[in-house]
């Protein structure tokens, strides 16, 4: 059942992964594959925060990225990365990363001018399209979170 959240937008979470990284670390690789992913699969990114201190014993570094992309004028596909790393000395240090896909339901607002709109968003979300929702979106949108992973992997050298 596919319900919507207090905002009344629907969200529909895939999991979450997190990514953990300690010893030889090259931050500016990782961010810098995480952007070219994003520009290559045609995603609108957003910098929330991208905060870096720099300390004598390693630099912090805190970042979110929000990636949205419109699949049509009704589903739109979300992935969210957290990024945190205390202590980056040179080229190594501690490094953690979440990373959650998402898809968004009528992110336009089509559907929530009155009561009545809302009940044919539920019934065209619960009936009309759900077996295509659940087969197709989500399917696509958890194939390129994979791809996403896959490659921020790679730029952390964790397939050596």
């Amino acid at each position: 059942m596919i319900t919507a959240n207090e905002k009344g937008e629907i969200k529909d979470s895939l999991g979450k992964t997190v990514l953990k990284q300690r010893g030889k670390l090259e931050f500016q690789k990782v961010y810098t594959a995480i952007r070219e992913w994003f520009n290559a699969n045609n995603y609108d990114t957003t910098e929330k925060d991208y905060t870096q201190t720099i300390r004598p014993h390693g630099d912090e570094y805190k970042l979110r990225i929000i990636g949205d992309k419109d699949v049509n004028s009704y589903v739109n596909f979300n992935i969210e990365i957290n990024v945190f790393a205390p202590e980056i000395k040179k080229d190594t240090g501690n490094m953690r990363m979440s990373i959650e896909p998402s898809l968004i339901l009528d992110y336009r607002g089509y559907f929530d001018k009155n009561k009545f709109t809302r009940f044919l968003k539920y019934v065209y979300n619960n009936y009309i399209i759900y077996r295509k929702i659940k087969t197709y979106y989500e399917a696509k949108v958890y194939i390129e979170y994979l791809d996403l992973c896959t490659k921020i992997k790679e730029a952390m050298n964790q397939y050596d």
